[in-house]
């Protein structure tokens, strides 16, 4: 059977905290995942803080690979984006906007048919709310999931992301949907990680050898 790898990376701009930034590291970073599929979130583009670097062109150039990437916001020294970058081609792209309340932060989900060597495989790739502390309820972030998991009516799915919701919270939701969910996999915060909000759930598809990276330049720690 055909394998292929598939990561999920909040980057957080490539910043280690109290670390300086650098592309260099933050493009070699990415390529140690050795990924197929990267399913990146917060990622800057033309931004002081980040050298108005487009990122996810200079990864996408970096890896010889594929991109796309779905405007989130512009925080006012520059642009913020989700992004997909593959070694394979990417097709039917779909933004989608996700339910949200009145004042908080604008959150998307792109969608995306990934056409590997054992076929085409739908990707979707999202940030979810947060509401700043993990032990609130983030009503938010859940219907946000809730909303995802069930709109994707396929039989062969992945779903990836930063959802800033623990086990106790996404497990109930996203297995009602049909989705497999991997837990107990911590990836925040990146230097001493107690939590796991970043995800990997799939319909069709075994996930299968899943691990967390080493820490790399962000606060939070890739999944696999």
């Amino acid at each position: 059977m055909e394998t292929f790898k598939i990561t999920t990376f909040n980057t957080h701009h490539g910043k280690e905290n109290d670390v300086k930034y650098s592309t260099e590291k933050f493009c070699e970073d990415i390529k140690s995942l050795n990924s197929d599929i990267l399913c990146l979130q917060e990622v800057d583009a033309y931004s002081l803080r980040t050298k108005f670097s487009n990122q996810s062109k200079t990864l996408a150039r970096y890896l010889d690979y594929q991109y796309h990437s779905s405007f989130v916001r512009f925080f006012g020294i520059g642009f913020q984006y989700n992004t997909i970058i593959s070694r394979f081609p990417l097709s039917n792209i779909e933004q989608i906007i996700l339910p949200s309340s009145k004042g908080a932060q604008r959150r998307i989900a792109t969608r995306v048919t990934v056409e590997t060597n054992a076929g085409p495989v739908i990707v979707i790739n999202t940030h979810l709310h947060s509401d700043g502390k993990l032990k609130n309820k983030n009503d938010i972030a859940k219907n946000q999931l809730m909303y995802l998991t069930e709109i994707s009516k396929e039989e062969n799915i992945i779903l990836a992301g930063d959802f800033n919701l623990a086990p106790v919270s996404v497990i109930p939701i996203v297995t009602t949907n049909g989705f497999i969910a991997p837990s107990e996999y911590k990836t925040s915060p990146a230097c001493n990680p107690k939590n796991q909000i970043d995800w990997l759930l799939s319909k069709g598809y075994i996930l299968e050898n899943l691990e967390v990276s080493d820490q790399l330049a962000s606060d939070h720690r890739a999944l696999s």
